[in-house]
């Protein structure tokens, strides 16, 4: 099965873009999903911001994640929820943030470049921990970053978004370049260590577990 899927990946990385995004950026989205891990029920959330951090749009969906957790094939898992979810909003983004890998991947196919292929989208993967590569430690300063290298190509940033705290894994998806995505993840992020878009949409997935789940309405 999962040998099927890297040529999958193979052939769908060839398609990946990663040219500077020139079009205006006004919506830019945050996709995050929490699963129970013993029912394998999904939550998905997708948050629509402005450039102010407004939130205009909130979509949901919950649904089974039919195929286990198994890393480098994230994708595969989690975007048939992501389809469901993303075809329930009434406006579509300019750019997406997704809690995940680009191109900082053993395939330079991540969820965030799957994601971007299939919807002709640009797209940011904004991962909490490193898949490939290795890096230096970020200066201890907001906007500090250091290189991933991962066969000796730089595919993504470590990104420190706030002081005393762990930095970020920043890799573009899909039509925007290394540069670009340090560039728009700061400047879509507050006073937190992840962006807003995907940190609001943490919050709303792990919200709808908590409202479905009978065990965590009785916390």
């Amino acid at each position: 099965m999962y040998e099927d899927l890297k040529k999958i990946q193979n052939e769908l990385s060839r398609k990946v873009v990663l040219s500077k995004l020139k079009s205006e950026i006004k919506v830019v989205a945050g996709i995050d999903i929490s699963v129970d891990r013993y029912t394998n029920i999904g939550y998905c959330a997708i948050i629509l911001l402005d450039r102010d951090l407004k939130t205009l749009e909130e979509a949901s969906f919950v649904d089974e994640i039919k195929i286990p957790y198994v890393p480098g094939f994230l994708s595969f898992r989690e975007l048939p929820i992501i389809e469901k979810c993303f075809s329930t909003l009434k406006s579509k983004p300019d750019l997406v943030f997704i809690d995940g890998q680009g191109i900082a991947h053993p395939r330079g196919f991540g969820i965030a470049s799957h994601f971007g292929i299939t919807y002709n989208i640009p797209t940011i993967g904004c991962a909490k921990s490193l898949l490939v590569g290795i890096y230096e430690d970020p200066e201890n300063l907001k906007g500090s970053f250091s290189p991933i290298i991962y066969k000796a190509k730089i595919v993504g940033s470590a990104l420190r978004t706030k002081p005393n705290t762990k930095p970020i894994f920043v890799s573009p998806g899909h039509m925007v370049t290394v540069e670009q995505s340090i560039m728009l993840t700061l400047s879509f992020t507050d006073k937190y260590r992840v962006p807003e878009p995907t940190r609001r949409a943490d919050i709303l997935s792990k919200r709808l577990r908590r409202l479905n789940d009978p065990k965590l309405k009785k916390q």
